[in-house]
């Protein structure tokens, strides 16, 4: 083959990787479609051994590297057929890790040769820094096992620090998808490093070191986006939809209604659990919810929503705080102490639509915000109820 041939080959293989790449990282955002983005990058990864044959030419082949590069892929896709959609911190950190141990290799590699301009070997040496950094930061996060904030935000970082050392590389090396997809990858993984600590009202400084995330003293927040949210919600028998202030503030009982429409064509059971201290003033809640349409016989009151609590398989809160905590009942010393409130603590799945961890009216945190069966939903009612339902009706593509 000859030289031109072979250089055109390696550029549209090469080009059809990075695609791939995109692709790949358009999917694995999304957690209802992110066992496409597994599909999406072994295609990647094949096309960017496939550019690098055309490359090289086959006589840089060995055995040994034949075998190596089959055995990483036997070994990928055992791994990733095994493993859930959503991966603990701790392997994302490791395997990251193992890639910034990667990438440093072969820069190590690059530094060695004789004759390498200056230029390229720094930017080795840079990625040596940056993988070598990626594998320890990782092992330290894997070992931790943790799934707060920070370890969280740190695998992220993980990721970044492995992607931008195999981009360096890419440079060092003149190779394009090494480039392309460290380069992606490593913006990629910072930008969800910074949601993430976002998502917790924190900066990413405090989100990887323990920040404390506000005021009001939350420390252990989970959140999640309407593609999990749906995955939950479309499967469930019962949902219970407890709206609050923020539903009318926003503007969002249309939304709302149309959201409880998409889960009743799925043969799902939605019932309204309206407090009578919710909103402004006594039945704000009824006005809000009947400009909306919805049938009066599908709203509960207080006590009746309480005995659903347990038997609903999620419930799915719009812009309620006061309202659903549970130290109304329970602390005399609380401002809410005697307050009409909806204890969620026994629920299986609850899902928290607010615009931030801020205070209610009375200004006392809410336990229920960091209990392991909470995922808050951070932004305006309106845009996340539409955003659900979205997901509802597309089933995530």
């Amino acid at each position: 083959m000859s030289e031109t041939l072979r250089g055109t080959g390696a550029a549209l293989v090469y080009l059809g990787a990075a695609v791939a790449v995109f692709l790949t990282l358009k999917a694995v955002a999304k957690v209802r479609i992110a066992k496409r983005g597994r599909v999406l990058a072994s295609i990647a990864l094949g096309l960017a051994v496939l550019g690098a044959i055309f490359e090289l030419g086959t006589a840089h082949l060995s055995p040994a590297l034949i075998g190596v590069v089959l055995g990483g892929l036997a070994v990928g896709a055992v791994a990733g057929s095994r493993g859930s959609s959503t991966p603990p911190a701790s392997r994302v950190a490791w395997i990251a890790g193992l890639a910034g141990a990667a990438a440093a290799l072969t820069a190590a590699g690059v530094v060695t040769e004789s004759g390498l301009p200056l230029a390229d070997t720094v930017v080795a040496g840079a990625a040596v820094v940056l993988g070598v950094v990626s594998l320890g930061l990782g092992l330290v996060v894997s070992l931790g096992g943790s799934l707060s904030v920070s370890a969280t935000a740190a695998a992220a970082l993980v990721a970044a620090f492995a992607g931008w050392a195999a981009a360096l590389v890419g440079f060092a090396v003149e190779n394009v998808i090494l480039l392309v997809a460290g380069g992606v990858s490593g913006t990629a993984a910072l930008a969800l490093a910074r949601l993430v600590a976002r998502a917790a009202n924190r900066g990413l400084g405090a989100a990887l070191f323990g920040g404390a995330a506000d005021q009001s003293g939350y420390t252990n927040v989970r959140s999640c986006g309407t593609d999990e949210a749906a995955m939950v919600l479309e499967t469930a028998g019962t949902v219970l939809l407890v709206p609050g202030f923020g539903m009318p503030a926003a503007q969002a009982q249309h939304s709302v209604k149309e959201v409880a429409e998409q889960l009743e064509k799925r043969g799902t059971r939605v019932v309204y659990a309206v407090s009578p201290s919710a909103g402004c003033l006594p039945g704000h809640m009824n006005i809000a919810l009947d400009e909306a349409n919805v049938p009066h016989e599908k709203i509960v009151d207080l006590s009746a929503a309480q005995d659903l609590v347990k038997a609903a398989d999620a419930v799915l809160v719009v812009g309620a705080n006061d309202t659903i905590n549970a130290r109304a009942a329970t602390d005399r010393s609380s401002p809410l102490y005697g307050l009409a409130a909806l204890d969620l603590e026994t629920a299986r799945s609850v899902f928290v639509v607010k615009r931030s961890l801020r205070p209610g009216a009375a200004g006392v945190k809410n336990a229920l915000f960091e209990r392991p069966n909470t995922m808050m939903m951070f932004g305006d009612g309106k845009r996340v109820m539409q955003a659900l339902v979205a997901e509802l009706k597309g089933g995530g593509h």
